[in-house]
């Protein structure tokens, strides 16, 4: 019993000087305007209860307003701990684009966009956050976080039938493709989308013709090639590009059938 008496008075007296801290940053901003305090004051109440809610918003609010970026950061990064669901898509939200926007920080944003995904797939926190990631994968000088941002997005694009952005996508994977069989695939499924889903045969053509420039020796991509080249009335240009290729492929049955 003197244990429980003696656990329920620390906790009314953290409970106080809370009330009483929590007063004090009221006047301190309300009637001095005295931001700067108000906020110590409210982390100082979160020294006492890490979980005060209240104390949270506030700071939430207080750093927003006096635009301290890396201490919003920190406390959006808190809040977004402690929430879940919609309520959490929202801060995280928010807190990425204060790591891009404010903070320089790209890859860490694309960290919090991409938690979104894990949480809700419809709303307006995932569609912003969709679009916050395509500005970011377009800004150059960055291939690698362009490359990353594409795969998370890709799948998103697709859903949406938003082909022109998924094959956006793929050109930024395309980039950082690790060998020519992986660069070949990605060009493939470019010019299945322009040609299936874009009706663009002239620009299916164009991708199919950098697969093959890649790879001269597959028989079934230059097959393909002929029937597209039809469609886009592009022969002339089919029979320079096997042309071309001619000189470097190492089978010769190849080379006579080309």
């Amino acid at each position: 019993m003197d244990v429980l008496r003696k656990q329920a008075g620390i906790q009314e007296e953290v409970e106080a000087q809370t009330d009483k801290l929590r007063q004090a940053a009221v006047i301190l901003e309300q009637a001095l305007v005295a931001r700067a305090q108000a906020a110590h004051l409210y982390e100082q109440i979160l020294m006492l209860d890490e979980e005060d809610a209240v104390a949270l918003a506030h700071l939430d609010r207080l750093y927003a307003e006096t635009r301290e970026h890396s201490e919003l950061a920190r406390v959006l990064e808190r809040r977004a701990s402690e929430s879940s669901g919609a309520a959490k898509a929202e801060v995280l939200l928010r807190l990425g684009k204060v790591r891009v926007e404010s903070l320089g920080s790209a890859p860490k944003a694309v960290d919090a966009f991409e938690e979104i995904f894990e949480l809700i797939d419809e709303g307006a926190s995932y569609d912003a956050a969709l679009l916050s990631l395509d500005g970011i994968q377009h800004q150059p000088g960055q291939p690698d976080l362009s490359a990353r941002i594409a795969q998370i997005v890709e799948p998103h694009w697709m859903a949406r039938g938003q082909a022109a952005k998924v094959v956006s996508a793929k050109e930024a994977r395309l980039s950082v493709a690790d060998g020519t069989d992986a660069k070949k695939q990605i060009l493939l499924e470019i010019g299945a989308l322009y040609e299936e889903s874009m009706q663009q045969p002239e620009m299916a053509f164009v991708a199919l013709t950098r697969a093959f420039t890649l790879a001269p020796e597959d028989h079934e991509l230059g097959k393909r090639l002929e029937k597209l080249a039809e469609v886009a009335d592009t022969t002339e240009e089919l029979a320079a590009l096997f042309a071309q290729a001619v000189p470097r492929l190492q089978e010769p049955q190849l080379q006579v059938d080309m």
